[in-house]
């Protein structure tokens, strides 16, 4: 690192096949808002979210998508927002003593509380 320049975090761009899907579970059932859409309304490109950019590209096969291993999102209240996402239907990965809280989001990207 220079004496400069700093750096720290600014987001994550996920390749997704189902950018639609994805928006929606980021914004609401996450609650991160939209910071901008490039493309058409109905059928957007790229999504940024706070520390996160959503790209589309319908030619991913999961399987084949081993760059990344989880998102991690700091949450003030693990519990609580676990409970709230149970509500709404996210399940969470099996891991019994294990806190953070893992699960996926709609095209199979994994996210952690942190």
């Amino acid at each position: 690192m220079s004496e400069n320049w700093k750096v720290s975090p600014s987001h994550i761009a996920l390749r997704v096949k189902n950018i639609k899907e994805c928006i929606k579970f980021y914004n609401e059932v996450l609650g991160l808002p939209i910071n901008r859409l490039v493309g058409d309304l109905d059928e957007p490109r790229v999504c940024f979210l706070p520390g996160l950019e959503l790209i589309k590209d319908d030619s991913i096969k999961r399987e084949e998508c081993r760059g990344m291993v989880h998102i991690g999102l700091k949450v003030e209240n693990p519990e609580a927002a676990i409970a709230d996402l149970k509500a709404k239907g996210v399940k969470f990965m099996e891991r019994e003593k294990l806190m953070p809280a893992f699960f996926e989001d709609p095209d199979g990207n994994v996210v952690e509380f942190v």
